[in-house]
């Protein structure tokens, strides 16, 4: 649920995209897979979904200096990388930023009167469509 929640923010609250997926394999299923996709997903998304074939291919377009050592670049190992983030996570300041971030809401009475439609337009509410002769 978490994890959910946390999506939700990047996706819709600030509006992350995913940019593409990317595969380093040389199996022949994520080739049928994408196959299969492409008659499903709309090209734009299929244009962003790549194969690659060997990791040469992945260290022309971004670069060992982010590739974890396990996988032959100069950062730090998945491992390493894991233990950073389980104690960043699981630190007390964290969880209780998380606690207070998932427990916000919106204090209705510090909204503004809805003075604006009766002030500027004559007429209180909202319309979709307005004619005028």
């Amino acid at each position: 649920m978490d994890l959910r929640k946390t999506l939700t923010v990047l996706f819709e609250g600030h509006g992350m995209r995913l940019k593409g997926i990317y595969f380093v394999t040389t199996s022949k299923v994520i080739d049928t897979l994408i196959g299969i996709l492409k008659q499903v997903l709309k090209p734009k998304i299929i244009k962003r979904i790549k194969v690659f074939k060997t990791w040469e291919e992945i260290y022309d377009l971004i670069g060992r200096e982010i590739i974890p050592a396990d996988f032959g670049g100069y950062e730090k190992t998945e491992k390493e990388i894991h233990d950073d983030w389980i104690e960043a996570l699981g630190d007390e300041g964290f969880k209780k930023y998380f606690q207070d971030i998932s427990s916000a809401s919106t204090v209705e009475s510090s909204r503004p009167n809805l003075m604006f439609s009766e002030e500027y337009a004559g007429l209180p509410g909202t319309f979709r469509l307005l004619s005028v002769d």
